[in-house]
C-alpha cells in the first residue's frame, strides 16, 4: 500500500504549485484547492493538505484555464459504492449534519422576518446536539424523515389512482373497426400493393390506423416514479447510518433493519416503515408501463404545479435532488467539510465547557453560515467568538482560536498561514504566546479504509512532531483514538457515534492542556 504523507502542511507542495488562474483572471485560493502540473495539460487535484503520492487519484484535465474535467471514477456516485462503509456513511453524516444546520439557521431568519437576524451561538450549539442525538432519540431529524412522515399519503395516492391520459397511436386495425386515419396511415394504405382496399388490407384483413389508448406514461408520472426510487435509497442509506450509530447495535439480534420493531429509535422505524411502502409500491405494478427518466427533471408540468397530490411530492423530489448535489459537490471537499464540523465541535466546547468557567469574555459575534456550501465550506472566514480570560488578579490568561490570518496579526508571526492549519488555538499570558495549529484532515477514501485508525494516528502526530509543528490533528474514524508523540496529537473523532459527550470531552481535555 502506497505511504500516506504530509497530512497538514502546505509545504508538501512546491508553492508554485499552489494556485491556478481562474476564468476571470483571479487567483485561486490554495484553501480551496492545490493543483500539481504534470506538465501535459493534466492537473492532479489537493483538495485539501492531505496528498498521496504517485497514485493519480483525483487527476482532472485543464479544459480551459481554471476548468476542470473530472473522471466519472472519482466522482462521490463511484465512490460511495466502490470504498469502505464508513466513509460513505461519515460523508452523509457530514452531509446532512451542516444542511440541517443551515436550514436551522435559516428557518430563524424566514421566522424573525430579518434578513440579518442571527441565532444565539448558545442556540445554535444547543440545536446541533440535539440533532447529533438525544437521550429520546439518538437519530437526526433528516430530510429523508421529513420525507416519511409527511409524503407517503399522498404517494400512496397516486399508487392508488394515477393519473391517466388518452394517446393516439398507429397500430394494425381489422377493417370493420377502423374510425380514425391520418395522412400517415393514408400513405401507408397508397403503398401497399392492390387495387381496391381488401386487397391492400392482405389476409389479415387489417390496416394502420389511428386508435385510443388509456396511459399512466406521463410526465408527472415519472416523476413520481423516479422521486420513489431516489427517496427509497436515501431511506435504505439513512437507516444503515443509524444502524451503525445506534447504542444497542452490539446487543441486537435483528440484522435485517427492516424488522424494527425492537428498533429504540421512532424515526428510524418510521423510515424503515416507509422503504417497506417504497418496496410495496414498486411491486404493486401501477407504474408498470411508465418509463424510467433518463435524467432528473427539474422544470414542472401544469399537473405537477397545480394538482395537489402531485404538488406534495415535487416539492419533496427537489429537496432530494438538492440533497444529492450537494453530496457529489461535497464529495470533492469532503476536507474542507470536515473542517467546518472540527469548527463546530470547538464553537460546541467553547459554548457549553469553557465560557461557564472563565472569568469573562470580551465581547461576542453573531452566529453565521451559509445557506450553501461554497467549495465544501459552509462557515463565513472567521465563525469564531472573541476572547475567553481565565485566572486570578495578576495570573490571568486569556484564550483565542482564530483564523490564520488573524492569529498571525495578533501575535506578530507572520508565517503562521505557511502551516496550513485551518485554525490556531492562542492562549496569552504575560505578554507571551502559547500558539498551537489545529489541522482537520480526511485522508483518501482509500487509505481511510485500509488503514486502522490507531495507526493513522500515530503515523500523524509523528509526522507533525517530526517537523516541529506542535499541534493538533483531527480527522473522522470510527472510533474516538487518540496518540501522543511530544508536544504532537492526533485524534480520531467518531462523531455521528451515540455518544457525542466523549468527542467534547477529548477536545476539552486538549484545550485545557494547551491553557495550563
Amino acid at each position: 500500500m502506497a505511504r500516506t504523507f504530509h497530512y497538514p502542511w502546505r509545504a508538501a507542495v512546491e508553492s508554485v504549485h499552489w494556485r491556478l488562474p481562474s476564468p476571470s483572471g483571479d487567483v485561486v485560493s490554495p484553501e480551496i484547492g492545490a493543483f500539481v502540473d504534470h506538465g501535459n495539460g493534466n492537473f492532479e487535484e489537493i483538495p485539501g493538505p492531505t496528498i498521496r503520492e504517485g497514485t493519480g487519484q483525483n487527476r482532472v484535465l485543464m479544459k480551459d484555464a481554471g476548468q476542470f474535467l473530472y473522471s466519472a471514477e472519482y466522482s462521490h456516485q463511484f465512490q460511495k459504492e466502490a470504498t469502505d462503509s464508513f466513509v460513505r456513511r461519515c460523508h452523509f453524516a457530514l452531509t446532512d449534519a451542516f444542511i440541517w444546520l443551515s436550514g436551522y439557521l435559516y428557518r430563524y431568519r424566514e421566522d424573525s422576518g430579518s434578513p440579518l437576524a442571527e441565532r444565539k451561538l448558545s442556540d445554535a450549539c444547543a440545536a446541533f446536539r440535539d440533532y447529533l442525538g438525544s437521550k429520546k432519540d439518538f437519530a437526526p431529524e433528516s430530510l429523508i424523515v421529513e420525507i416519511a412522515r409527511n409524503a407517503p399519503g399522498a404517494v400512496a395516492s397516486i399508487v392508488a389512482g394515477p393519473r391517466m391520459v388518452l394517446t393516439r397511436e398507429h397500430t394494425e386495425v381489422p377493417l370493420d373497426k377502423i374510425q380514425e386515419m391520418d395522412v400517415f396511415s393514408l400513405v401507408d394504405l397508397a403503398r401497399r400493393p392492390g387495387r381496391t382496399v381488401a386487397m391492400k388490407a392482405g389476409p389479415k384483413q387489417r390496416l394502420t390506423a389511428l386508435t385510443r389508448r388509456e396511459t399512466a406514461d406521463t410526465v408527472e408520472n415519472r416523476v413520481v416514479l423516479d422521486f420513489i426510487l431516489r427517496s427509497a435509497r436515501s431511506a435504505r442509506q439513512y437507516v444503515d447510518e443509524m444502524c451503525a450509530r445506534c447504542p444497542r447495535r452490539d446487543a441486537c439480534q435483528l440484522r435485517d433493519p427492516v424488522v424494527e420493531k425492537d428498533c429504540p429509535s421512532e424515526r428510524v422505524k418510521l423510515v424503515a416503515g416507509y422503504s417497506r411502502h417504497c418496496a410495496a409500491w414498486n411491486r404493486s405494478g401501477a407504474f408498470a408501463e411508465v418509463t424510467r427518466l433518463k435524467e432528473p427533471r427539474t422544470r414542472p408540468n401544469y399537473v405537477l404545479q397545480q394538482n395537489i397530490r402531485y404538488v406534495k411530492v415535487w416539492k419533496y423530489y427537489l429537496k432530494l435532488l438538492r440533497l444529492e448535489d450537494i453530496e457529489e459537490d461535497v464529495w470533492r471537499w469532503r476536507r474542507a467539510t470536515w473542517s467546518d464540523m472540527a469548527k463546530m465541535l470547538f464553537m460546541m466546547v467553547w459554548e457549553e465547557r469553557l465560557r461557564p468557567a472563565a472569568k469573562m469574555q470580551t465581547s461576542r459575534r453573531p452566529f453565521m453560515i451559509r445557506s450553501a456550501n461554497r467549495n465544501g465550506r459552509w462557515f463565513v472566514p472567521t465563525p469564531f467568538e472573541d476572547s475567553l480570560v481565565f485566572g486570578e488578579r495578576g495570573r490571568y490568561r486569556t484564550l483565542y482560536i482564530l483564523s490564520a490570518d488573524d492569529a498571525a496579526r495578533l501575535t506578530g508571526k507572520k508565517d503562521l498561514p505557511a502551516e496550513n492549519a485551518d485554525f490556531f488555538i492562542v492562549v496569552a499570558a504575560g505578554g507571551k504566546f502559547s500558539i498551537r495549529p489545529v489541522w482537520a484532515f480526511c485522508d483518501d477514501a482509500k487509505t481511510q479504509s485500509e488503514m486502522d485508525a490507531k495507526r493513522l494516528a500515530r503515523e500523524a502526530s509523528e509526522e507533525i512532531d517530526a517537523e516541529g509543528m506542535h499541534g493538533l490533528a483531527l480527522f473522522p474514524s470510527d472510533e474516538n483514538v487518540v496518540a501522543w508523540t511530544g508536544e504532537a496529537c492526533a485524534q480520531g473523532l467518531n462523531l455521528f457515534s451515540a455518544d457525542v459527550n466523549a468527542v467534547l470531552d477529548r477536545i476539552e481535555e486538549y484545550v485545557k492542556g494547551v491553557l495550563s
